[in-house]
């Protein structure tokens, strides 16, 4: 009786752990993809609600609401004795606040603005409609996400 393996038993070897490589690649693959999808998910609900939150707080905090006069995509408030600007940054595509022409920016660099709408409901409230989604540069399927973001804010 011969120690060791025939050239079949080592083959069939050889098979089975190929297979089993191949299997760990590809659920480590879509553990990434899944991971980056949620990731990319987040960043935009986070960004959405930041900008919905800071809207929200400046509304309240205001005693009019100078522009639109029905609808547009710029907010200008009057908070204050001082004016306070919501838009659009147009290099960036990014959502600034301005507060006594100083600018601040409301959203991270990993996301885009696509549009932006602001109507008078009344004299004191105020719909606001934001679509935002994921700056995708190397158009990969796990970064295309978009959300449309709508609330509507009173005046105190």
């Amino acid at each position: 009786m011969k120690n060791g393996f025939t050239i079949i038993e080592f083959l069939i070897y050889i098979v089975i752990l190929a297979m089993a490589i191949t299997s760990i690649n590809l659920i480590s693959i879509n553990i990434f993809h899944a991971s980056a999808r949620t990731n990319t998910i987040q960043e935009v609900a986070h960004n959405g609600r930041f900008v919905m939150h800071k809207i929200k707080e400046e509304i309240k905090n205001s005693t009019s609401i100078i522009y639109p006069e029905t609808e547009g995509e710029e907010l200008r408030l009057l908070s204050n004795d001082s004016l306070v600007v919501f838009k659009v940054s147009e290099d960036e595509k990014r959502f600034v606040v301005e507060k006594n022409n100083i600018p601040i920016y409301l959203t991270t660099s990993k996301v885009k603005i696509d549009s932006v709408k602001f109507k008078i409901i009344s004299s004191d409230s105020i719909k606001v409609e934001i679509k935002i989604s994921h700056k995708n540069d190397q158009n990969l399927p796990e970064q295309e996400f978009e959300n449309l973001f709508i609330s509507s804010f009173v005046l105190n």
